[in-house]
């Protein structure tokens, strides 16, 4: 018998995508123009934000890392190179991807891919080829700090933000 944990199993399907690309990214041959590095962070919505910040920093061991006004509701939380960001849904970023998550509605907001580091017009030009639509960079916050990334669409409309590694954690 598995224990599903809540959130658990959004996580489970965005892993299996990512395991999903690599190995046709594999098959496909021929070099690619990106890499990914590694998960960035994970942004879960949530309208019990004490439940959610209890389990994540107590049972898991994350710590909190940044936490904006109660206006805003996000408090991003240390999960050892990435982050877990918990918006309350009731907060100005949590208004503006809907309802609070049920059983049958999402609580994954998006989930972000480092990248080995590229110019970002050579990002944005090779994701234009493959027909993705792109928008402009924009610095965000994400685990290595300030940074800049753009967000796409997965084909089943699932949010993929694209982020350049930064230089010193390159090895």
């Amino acid at each position: 018998m598995a224990i599903v944990l809540p959130g658990q199993q959004d996580l489970t399907d965005a892993l299996y995508l990512l395991l999903f690309v690599t190995l046709h990214a594999i098959r496909m041959g021929g070099v690619k123009m990106i890499e990914v590095a590694g998960i960035d962070h994970l942004v879960l919505r949530t309208n019990q934000v004490d439940r959610m910040l209890d389990f994540y920093t107590r049972v898991l061991g994350c710590r909190i890392e940044r936490q904006s006004s109660a206006e805003t509701g996000l408090t991003q939380l240390r999960a050892g190179f990435s982050l877990v960001d918990i918006v309350d849904v009731d907060g100005r970023l949590g208004r503006l991807g809907g309802a609070a998550p049920t059983s049958q509605g999402n609580n994954l907001d998006h989930f972000c891919l480092q990248i080995k580091a590229i110019p970002e017009q050579e990002i944005v030009s090779y994701l234009r080829e493959c027909g993705i639509e792109v928008g402009d960079f924009t610095d965000r916050y994400g685990a290595q700090g300030l940074g800049r990334s753009v967000y796409i669409q997965d084909p089943d409309g699932n949010t993929v933000e694209l982020r350049n590694q930064v230089a010193s954690v390159i090895s």
